[in-house]
Formats: structure tokens, sequence, C-alpha cells
């Protein structure tokens, strides 16, 4: 059984959700699909005009409502607007993005749907990934499709609930304070999973405690005694969740759920690992398809998320089994052309995460020999170059074959890397062509490449750039 067949049709109830004021009323009916970019705009939707940091929306207003749309909704400051507009409905409101999350809001408690609420520094889209995995065994289950992870796309995904969805599963980023409890206000999580702390985006914050206080929000939106589960490293979190149940997964045999057996290969591609229950007999084998103990933790999150939704442990293990990874999130890519193996990590990173990339690299390439590719990581602040310098000598100690590095921190990655690695590693620093052109001169089949960096850094330019002289 699905949640209510809620939408909202009636422009006075659009009023009322986003607490706007009617200023005009068009002779179009409205189909409840409310968006934000004009160009996906259809007959009968109606049009948000976000101002945002790039685009204002409003520059396109006028074109909106040539388009046959139900009405538009504008801020106040743009009121002259409606005077060029016939057939379209007009709605004002204070600001456009904070009412887009009052309308998000008002479905959310309308519906009643059951929502899982995911944040972290790391983990945040494979464990988000893996849970809609899991769930899709016995729940009809929504979640986005992309990264919508932020003020704008938790709020769009939630007005996409329909009335067959179940469960829904709503990923939280955060980059600067406050952002974390307003996404729980808006989406109220029944669950919440909190990854992995880690210091990214720390330039935003005082300090890694702060990091901590910031991601335990979440339960800002939650009601008391609620259910919320965090990765057993993360300790810090506990004095900051007051009246909720903390439930925690990781290798500990005194968490809720814990790992162990595991086995991590290379040409398999896979790991194997079963999953325990503290002070009990029970567990199970599991088979996930992207290696790494990082993603074992992810896994691990993900299933007691599915067993505090009610769902057995041969569902929760179908449900692992079944999820065949994410692309720029420890995506395993093997190259038939030169038999080479990539793991495209590059959707973002921070110092935890590239440490536990490294580490779980070296187990996936079990001997190989092994390529790191690494762009800077962004947002750290004035503790860059040390950060930086401390991940080159991460990597530097796992004694790589070769450590290959772009970007403005470049030289304190490979610093870093010199104060530990062997004088048989390679290291080198160039822009991405640069890079690719070495790197094609170096490999041999058999070998591991991992490609790493922040957005910013654009890395999967590199893998573009060596997948497409290797085919």
């Amino acid at each position: 059984m699905g949640t209510k067949d809620f939408i909202i049709k009636n422009l006075d109830t659009l009023a009322l959700a986003c607490e706007g004021k009617i200023i005009k009323r068009g002779s179009l009916s409205f189909s409840g699909k409310l968006l934000t970019d004009s160009r996906r705009l259809s007959d009968n939707s109606f049009f948000i005009a976000i101002k945002g940091d790039k685009f204002n929306g409003h520059d396109f207003v006028l074109k909106a409502v040539n388009q046959n749309i139900s009405g538009v909704i504008i801020e106040n400051s743009e009121i002259k607007l409606a005077e060029n507009i016939n057939q379209a409905s007009v709605i004002s409101v204070e600001n456009s993005i904070k009412a887009l999350g009052k309308v998000a809001n008002f479905k959310r408690k309308k519906s009643g749907i059951k929502v899982f609420g995911i944040t972290g520094s790391v983990g945040k889209t494979s464990t988000r990934e893996i849970l809609k995995s899991i769930l899709s065994q016995k729940f009809q289950v929504h979640g986005p499709a992309k990264n919508f992870n932020n003020h704008i796309g938790v709020p769009l995904t939630i007005l996409e609930i329909n009335k067959n969805h179940e469960f829904a599963v709503i990923e939280m980023g955060m980059s600067s304070k406050g952002e974390i409890e307003y996404l729980s206000k808006i989406a109220e999580p029944n669950f919440a999973i909190i990854t992995k702390l880690a210091p990214a985006h720390i330039e935003f914050f005082e300090n890694f405690e702060e990091i901590a206080r910031e991601k335990a929000t979440i339960t800002k939106g939650m009601k008391k005694n609620s259910f919320i589960i965090i990765n057993e490293d993360d300790e810090i979190l506990e004095k900051h969740i007051k009246n909720m149940k903390i439930l925690k997964f990781g290798f500990n045999e005194k968490s809720n759920l814990f790992i162990s057996d595991f086995e991590i290969g290379n040409s398999s591609s896979k790991a194997l690992f079963n999953l325990n229950f503290s002070g009990k007999k029970e567990s199970f084998q599991v088979n996930l398809n992207i290696p790494g103990k990082t993603m074992l933790k992810n896994a691990a999150g993900a299933a007691l998320a599915g067993f505090i939704s009610g769902m057995n442990s041969k569902e929760i293990a179908k449900g692992i089994a079944m999820y065949s990874g994410t692309k720029g999130r420890f995506f395993k890519i093997h190259d038939p052309g030169k038999n080479i193996f990539i793991i495209d990590d590059t959707y973002n990173a921070n110092p935890e995460s590239l440490k536990a990339s490294a580490k779980d690299f070296t187990l996936i390439k079990n001997g190989s020999r092994g390529f790191a590719v690494i762009g800077d990581m962004l947002e750290l602040g004035k503790q860059s170059k040390d950060y930086h310098f401390k991940a080159g000598e991460t990597l530097g100690e796992l004694e790589l074959d070769g450590i290959f590095v772009y970007g403005d921190f470049a030289d304190s990655l490979i610093a870093g890397a010199k104060n530990k690695t062997s004088k048989k590693t390679i290291l080198y620093k160039g822009n991405h062509k640069q890079i690719s052109d070495e790197l094609l001169k170096t490999i041999k089949p058999g070998d591991f490449i991992l490609v790493k960096g922040s957005r910013g850094s654009k890395m999967e330019t590199i893998i573009e750039n060596l997948t497409n002289k290797t085919e």
C-alpha cells in the first residue's frame, strides 16, 4: 500500500502551502507539477522562479508563461512582471527558495510517506543507492535519480512523490551552517543515517566538532525516540544527538550490526562478507559488487536501515547484491583493450575519503601494480596545504608504483609522498592531458589506477582521456 494520493491542484491550496499571495487568477487548470527549470515546463505546470547564485528564474518568467503553463510563483520584489502576464496565475512570495521548501513540506505531511534521511561527509550517495535497492525488494521506493541533496533538490524530490510510494530515501548535503537542519525540517525523516564524518567543507566551520554538531541537526525534523543510525567511528556524534534511539554499524562486535569474515578480490570485483547482530548468534552472508572496506560499511548502514523498516536478511542480502555501483563513487571500470582497471572515485574528495579510498585500493589491486591519480581536495580552508601533505604521506606509505597529481596543492601532496615513499614510486605533477599522456606511456596490462579529486578538479577528464585512447 502506498501513500495518500495527494496532489496540489488547487491555486488556493498552492498559495496556502507556499504562504504566498494570489495576485492574479489565470484561466488555465493546474496539473500539480511544480518546476524550477523553465526548460522542463509542460502544459498546466507551475513555474517557481528561483533566485540562485548563477541564475535568476525571474529572467525566464515571461518566456515560461507563453508555454501554456498554469502559473508562476515570483518574489515580491519582482511583482511588476505580473503586468505582462495574461492567462497564467501569479502567486507572490517573500522568498521563492523558501516557498519551494514550504510546498514540499506541505506535501510531505499530507502524503504520509515514510522518509529515510541520509547525511554524512563520506558515503551518502552510495548508502542511499544501496538502501533504495534493499527497500525495493519489498516496498515501492522513491529517491532522486541524481544527486539532489540541497535546498532545491530535496524539495523537488519530495514533490515527485506519488500515491504508489511507500518509502522515500532523501540525501541531505551540507556546505555551510544550518543547511541540514533546514532540509530535515522540510523532509521530516522517520529514520536517519549519518554515514561518516570527515573534515569536508571545513573552511566554513571552526572545527571538526562543529561539523559533527551540524550533521546531528538531521534530527531537528524528526520525532522524539526515532531511530538514527551512525558509524561506530563517530562517537563524537552521540553527545549532539538527543532523545533518539541510536544504532551503530561497523566492524566492532559491540555495534548493533557488524561486519565480519570479509573477502575482497580484485579480478572478481566483488566483496563477500557476513553481517552479524551484536549479542546474537544470527548472521548472514552478503555479496557486494563494489569492493572495499568503505563500501562494506555503506552496505552495513543500509542493511541496518532495512531491518528497522521490517525487512528480513534474505531480502536485504538480495538488495545489496543487486547494487551495481554508482559512477564516480569507487566505481570499477575495466578497459579490455589495454586490460587495465580504473577505480573511478572522481565525484568528490576530502582527507578522510581519500585515505579510505587509497587503503581500499591497495586491497583491491591485491599485489598488482597500482597508480594513484589525485586532484585537489577543495574547501579545506587555511589547512589545505597541511591536509594535502598528510594525504601525500598516506599515499606514500602504500608504496604505490606511481602517484600522479593535479591542482594548486600538487606540490604539497608530492612533498608528503616523498617523505614516506620509496625511490621506486613515480611522482609526477601535471595538467589533465600531461598526466593522461604520461600514464599511457607507463601502464601495462593488469595495472590498477585510482582516480580521485574534488568536483572542481574534474578528474573524470583523465578517465575519459585514458579510456578513449585505450579502446
